[in-house]
């Protein structure tokens, strides 16, 4: 391109601000991405009309091909019935023609040719199917007329047993004429059989030799009975010439119409077969033509189209590059000029209204500003001077500062440690309240094994078990949340029920009222946030076997399984509310009662456990703790409660402990 033009265009463009220049860079790619799209739909629509139209194509060849198919087999069948004679080939025809017929009416392509060819098919075939019909009826005859001559050969074969039987009481002997007739009716089956008029000329022949030789035999000595059976066997030769005589006329009359049905009709049938077939195939030939070359014209067009936009988005886009690199090129090299010191060389460009005058402008700016640096250099190297000065006095005060933090940190170590002793103290505390081994055994009703881990220090989760009025006490609970504000409601709570029990409280819903008033109060000194749910179970044995449990209190989900192994959940959810959170709970509080039979397990537990998360963030869940518990009941409680917890561990993995374990475990002995 002119370098006189490109400086021209490049003017141009650098009255429009660089933002504009690059939406316009970006509508000439747009636009070359939008013709690509548009080509390429184009030609994925021309892809699939050129396989639809070849599919077209290729069904209208295989309707012509199933009518020239159809009309083969038809033209085999008949020339085979022409042939053989056989009606049961003859009704095949019958079919074959109605299969040319569905198979015609079925090619959907169009054309006054095609049409015209069809209609010459359907025109020859009915010419054939006409002859053919008239073969049929010529077939009947002759079958009517063979039948006939049977039965007349029947009844001379009757005749001449009778003349037999007569003539041997005479002394005659009509052996030879029985054997002569016998040979007549063998020569009149072998020509119904294989059509041959050799052989109806010699039946006729054989026969009036043997009418003769019966004429003679009844001239010579015969009786009036041997005379009439003569005569009458006589009269039914006659009848069989005569039949004989009609099957040698229908049997020419069949070959003549069978020769004309084969090389005249069927050859016509043929000859408008081929014709289909070959304007079919022209016709094929004309149409992917066509479609070639419609296909080769877009394919031109949609190259000539995709390829000028191209060309003239490079064009425009080469424009647009050099009417921003150029003026950036002189701005740079003024740059390298400042930043050699030099501040004499002329900023070209600020009158141009874009976004590079405006940084020519601003690069003016900067080279001004660079001599009134060069002025105040000096005035800052002396506020350089006095900055040192003040530095140095910070520094030193710094330091002063540092020791007075030395000796805050090591204060705030000895308060940890006494702190982290006290936690410890808690959690030791904790520890020593819940039941020990040697209590639960000497509960002779019931096999209870359970566990408590805390995630932090100092834990949340309650549980106490104890002995009352000839039973068990149970209480379960878990407060919100887990550390020593935590640990201290659980304190509270187990110190409040020990002491409600101890004192006799048989009334459960006066016992939780209580606690809950007290909790309440404590809560709120503390200025704590905190509550708990809570469940408490009184258990009785009966004295026939087995026992009798009480529930009050909203928590977990008791589980429930049996010696048969059905599992059951008792849900506490309607009777309670978590306590801490109104001073009233009587009106919330409502009992369950469950019976245990010896074998029975019952178990009992805090969220810690079914909300266990791996590193994943799956949960625990019930359903696993069920399954575990079911797979292991027959085990001792202590083996139960060791394999459920082993199995939580085996789900979290190396992932840490985030909230309170407790777990529970009863059986009925």
């Amino acid at each position: 391109m002119n370098d006189a033009l490109v400086m021209i265009l490049t003017r141009a463009l650098r009255k429009m601000p660089l933002r504009r220049r690059l939406m316009l860079t970006m509508a000439i790619y747009a636009l070359a991405v939008l013709v690509i799209a548009v080509s390429g739909w184009r030609l994925v629509t021309l892809v699939e009309n050129y396989r639809s139209t070849t599919e077209v194509l290729d069904l209208r060849m295989r309707e012509i091909a199933a009518v020239r198919d159809t009309s083969s087999r038809f033209l085999t069948v008949i020339t085979a019935y022409a042939d053989t004679r056989d009606p049961a080939i003859g009704d095949d025809v019958v079919f074959k023609y109605g299969q040319i017929g569905r198979a015609a009416q079925a090619v959907s392509l169009k054309g006054a040719d095609i049409e015209a060819v069809l209609g010459g098919l359907e025109t020859v075939l009915k010419d054939a199917m006409g002859n053919f019909e008239d073969l049929r009826a010529l077939n009947q005859r002759a079958g009517q007329t063979y039948h006939h001559l049977g039965r007349l050969a029947g009844e001379v074969s009757g005749l001449m047993a009778f003349a037999q039987s007569r003539m041997a009481q005479g002394g005659g002997s009509p052996d030879p004429l029985i054997a002569r007739f016998d040979q007549v009716t063998a020569l009149i089956d072998e020509f119904h059989t294989f059509q041959r008029r050799a052989t109806g000329k010699e039946a006729e022949s054989t026969l009036a030799a043997f009418r003769d030789a019966l004429e003679s035999a009844s001239r010579s000595r015969p009786t009036e009975a041997e005379r009439l059976a003569l005569s009458l066997a006589d009269d039914r030769l006659e009848l069989i010439g005569h039949e004989l005589t009609t099957l040698l006329r229908l049997s020419d009359s069949w070959v003549g119409q069978s020769r004309f049905l084969v090389f005249v009709n069927l050859e016509k049938v043929t000859a408008a077969i081929d014709a289909l077939d070959t304007l079919g195939k022209v016709r094929e030939h004309q149409l992917r033509a066509d479609l070639q070359d419609k296909t080769r014209a877009t394919l031109i067009f949609v190259g000539s189209l995709a390829g000028v936009v191209l060309v003239l988005g490079f064009l425009a886009n080469a424009l647009v590059i050099q009417s921003i690199r150029r003026p950036i090129l002189a701005l740079n090299e003024v740059m390298q000029d400042l930043a050699g010191g030099t501040l004499d060389r002329a900023v070209e460009g600020q009158d141009a209204a874009d976004e590079i005058g405006a940084m020519a402008r601003t690069l003016e700016i900067f080279k001004l500003n660079a001599r009134r640096m060069n002025e105040l250099e000096v005035e800052k190297r002396e506020i350089l001077r006095r900055e040192k000065e003040e530095i140095a006095l910070s520094l030193a005060q710094l330091d002063e500062a540092h020791r007075e933090i030395s000796a805050l940190n090591s204060r705030l170590s000895s308060e940890n440690l006494r702190l982290g002793a006290e936690l410890d103290v808690s959690r030791r505390i904790q520890q020593m309240l819940l039941p020990r081994d040697e209590e639960l055994s000497e509960i002779t009703a019931l096999d209870i094994a359970a566990f408590m881990e805390s995630a932090d220090e100092v834990g949340g989760d309650y549980y106490d078990i104890m002995k009352h009025e000839g039973g068990v006490r149970i209480g379960i609970g878990d407060v919100t949340g887990h550390g020593l504000e935590s640990g201290v409601v659980m304190l509270l709570t187990q110190s409040a029920v020990r002491t409600l029990t101890t004192d006799g409280r048989d009334d459960r819903a006066t016992l939780i009222d209580v606690l809950n008033r007290s909790l309440a109060g404590n809560i709120r000194r503390m200025g704590s946030g905190k509550n708990l749910t809570f469940a408490l179970i009184d258990y009785q044995p009966r004295p026939e076997g087995g026992g009798a449990m009480r529930v009050i209190g909203q928590h977990e989900s008791l589980i429930v399984i049996r010696t048969d192994g059905r599992v059951e959940e008792l849900d506490t959810l309607m009777l309670g509310m978590p306590l801490g959170l109104v001073d009233d709970m009587r009106t919330y509080l409502d009992e369950a009662a469950l019976s245990l039979e010896p074998g029975d397990m019952v178990v009992l537990y805090t969220d810690g456990i079914t909300e266990a998360a791996d590193t994943g963030d799956r949960l625990y869940g019930m359903d696993r703790l069920k399954a575990t518990c079911l797979a292991h009941r027959a085990e001792t409680s202590g083996a139960i409660k060791d394999a459920v917890i082993a199995d939580v561990r085996a789900h979290i993995g190396e992932r840490a402990v985030l909230d309170d374990l407790t777990l529970i475990v009863l059986k009925q002995r």
